[in-house]
């Protein structure tokens, strides 16, 4: 018997969910910030291990599926932070075994895969190939999906606790029957990865159905999984490769949940429907109120970026900043971006950005030590003629007032940092950049919001707006955005279950 070691970055690996590469616990790694989020592989050989790191022993399942039998649990690394071999199976006949990994809990996002001998087989000739199930398969999130055509009655939700990091929408909730998405694909089979709630979806390719409606049920998952829990369901297979417009639609009363679509045997194009003509997307610049936070927790259900896409109807990418600060310690101009959902400061750069907003938060700023307002005004200007530069002239960059907080958490300064974002936008001198005051949001008449009106409007810790607050901004920020409509002519119009 030999013993053979496979990287993460291998092509037999198939990985569902944003994996993203990092470094954790001294070394390069594979990682993802989302309970039930898999990677897949065969193994040929009588046993399998695979090289990971914890950064909890709590809230975190690493459970495994092995030729398409239940998911069991497999045994965590002794400690955190310290890369060990966990086994996957043993002890089975020298042959290729199919394998799903699938993360689960609260804590998922503490996972980290190797990048360096991420796997390792045991047997005569060990090897990694493609697990047949997701063979050469590709996986689009619902954040890659939405600039595509998302048309009907949809909300984000999550579900079970499932969760692509607070950058990005969980998942997409059908609240009516007919909502639907669209895209152009030259795919060969076709699924999604969604909740296990039996509700019915059905595929139209070029407008004809393609079979029969689909229930969402355990037994048709594969690998399966239980009611409730996100799985992979299979709507169309067999299809000719070639290119064509496809639609998934909700036929039930609602409640379908769509976190992303599989292709497999070709692509989706991510530019075009091939029916829709150009719809300009939205870029955020900002922290947790673009992304989407509430006190302690991160919720993608909340942030205005998503919420105000699906309001206009048009894509979204959160750019950053989200975690880093725009000014630096000592008052000059600090690190202005931060990549967060894949696409980032780069975003920037697609001509089809219609929108820049820009949502600096009070925390952004070092409160702690208060900048001076000169300085800041420098800052933040350079981040204006920066993004200026990449998105090219038509675009319309929108810079948000700092929204009203309590004083305790830098509201006191809030006035003065404004009329230095407003002096911002006045120096730049452009006819597409615009300042959005926040004096009267959450107020009533147009007046400034009372302390009533704030604490009614932002959680406990001062800073991240409710539910509700979040609506109230996406209010205001709605006439600045010119809601994306399809044309008369062209696509589904009416569907047949």
């Amino acid at each position: 018997m030999a013993t053979s070691n496979f990287d993460a970055n291998n092509s037999a690996i198939s990985y569902t969910g944003p994996w993203g590469d990092g470094y954790q616990a001294s070394a390069s790694c594979r990682y993802v910030p989302s309970q039930y989020a898999t990677f897949d592989f065969s193994a040929t050989g009588t046993a399998c291990t695979i090289n990971v790191a914890v950064g909890s022993l709590s809230s975190l399942t690493i459970t495994a599926s092995v030729d398409g039998g239940a998911f069991s649990n497999l045994t965590l690394p002794g400690s955190t932070n310290t890369y060990s071999s966990v086994t996957v199976f043993t002890g089975l006949s020298d042959a290729s075994h199919s394998v799903t990994i699938r993360l689960v809990g609260t804590n998922a996002n503490m996972f980290y895969l190797a990048a360096t001998s991420a796997i390792s087989v045991t047997g005569a000739s060990p090897a990694l190939t493609a697990n047949s199930t997701f063979s050469g398969m590709t996986f689009y999130n619902v954040a890659d999906l939405l600039p595509l055509g998302v048309e009907g009655d949809w909300g984000l939700t999550q579900v079970s606790g499932f969760s692509l990091g607070y950058q990005r929408p969980a998942c997409l909730l059908a609240k009516t029957p007919d909502a639907s998405m669209r895209f152009r694909s030259n795919a060969t089979t076709i699924r999604v990865f969604a909740q296990i709630n039996n509700t019915w979806v059905k595929i139209y390719q070029d407008g004809v159905a393609v079979g029969s409606k689909t229930r969402l049920l355990a037994a048709n998952t594969n690998p399966a999984v239980t009611i409730n829990t996100m799985g992979w369901v299979t709507l169309a297979t067999g299809l000719d490769g070639s290119w064509h417009d496809y639609t998934i639609v909700e036929c039930d009363t609602g409640g379908a949940v769509i976190a992303g679509v599989g292709t497999i045997g070709g692509t989706i194009d991510l530019s075009s429907t091939g029916v829709y003509p150009r719809r300009g997307a939205i870029v955020g610049i900002g922290d947790n109120i673009i992304s989407g936070q509430s006190g302690t927790s991160a919720d993608s259900t909340l942030g205005v970026l998503w919420k105000l896409g699906l309001a206009t109807n048009r894509p979204v990418h959160n750019g950053g900043i989200d975690s880093s600060t725009l000014m630096g310690a000592s008052g000059t101009p600090g690190t202005e971006f931060r990549y967060t959902d894949g696409t980032g400061y780069a975003a920037l750069g697609n001509s089809t950005v219609d929108y820049v907003l820009v949502c600096v938060g009070i925390n952004d700023i070092n409160v702690a030590s208060p900048v001076p307002t000169t300085n800041f005004q420098k800052s933040y200007q350079n981040m204006l003629t920066g993004i200026r530069k990449s998105v090219g002239p038509n675009t319309k960059i929108l810079a948000l007032g700092m929204l009203p907080t309590t004083t305790t958490n830098g509201g006191a300064n809030r006035s003065t940092y404004n009329t230095s974002i407003s002096a911002a936008v006045t120096a730049v001198s452009d006819a597409n950049t615009s300042y959005i005051s926040t004096d009267t949001l959450w107020g009533t008449g147009g007046s400034p919001p009372t302390s009533t009106q704030i604490n009614a409007n932002v959680n406990g810790d001062g800073l991240n707006p409710t539910a509700t607050g979040y609506d109230g901004l996406v209010s205001l920020l709605q006439p600045y955005i010119t809601t994306w409509s399809p044309p008369a002519t062209g696509g589904v119009v009416n569907f047949a279950y």
